[in-house]
């Protein structure tokens, strides 16, 4: 099974089929702006019920959903959806928002163990990876 992508970058390679099952993007900005709220987090990250509005939620930030056979599981929580792979791929540069993408999310996945487990981390300068393009170079992935 090929692997979810979680990135704060979407790449275009990152949505097709041959690289990834799907790939999701985060819109939240952590380092400049408005910071979302507690609450906002919690509807993003939650199971998608009737109330959660278009654009509010995880599943709305999802490349590949048109071919992947785990459409049907996009009202899940983000950490119920991650258990219906083998393995999360964390791709995330060194640029600050990308960071602090990172680490909202590990401090999310801390309560969900069986989530952790599925975790790899691909550590990236995602500015260059464009130029060479994914398919010819894979960054070493380290689990947690």
């Amino acid at each position: 099974m090929k692997p979810l992508i979680l990135t704060g970058r979407l790449i275009r390679e990152f949505a097709e089929p041959e690289f990834a099952d799907l790939a999701l993007t985060f819109y939240f900005r952590f380092g400049w702006g408005r910071l979302p709220t507690p609450d906002e987090i919690a509807t993003y990250l939650g199971p998608g019920t009737s109330d959660v509005r278009h654009g509010h939620h995880w599943s709305d930030f999802v490349s590949g959903w048109d071919r992947s056979s785990n459409r049907g599981h996009r009202d899940l929580s983000l950490a119920e959806f991650c258990q219906q792979y083998e393995t999360v791929e964390l791709w995330f540069d060194t640029k600050p928002n990308a960071q602090l993408h990172l680490v909202w999310l590990l401090d999310y996945f801390r309560s969900y163990p069986e989530t952790i487990a599925r975790l790899k981390f691909r550590l990236v300068d995602l500015t260059m990876i464009e130029l060479d393009r994914l398919g010819k170079w894979s960054p070493p992935a380290r689990r947690w």
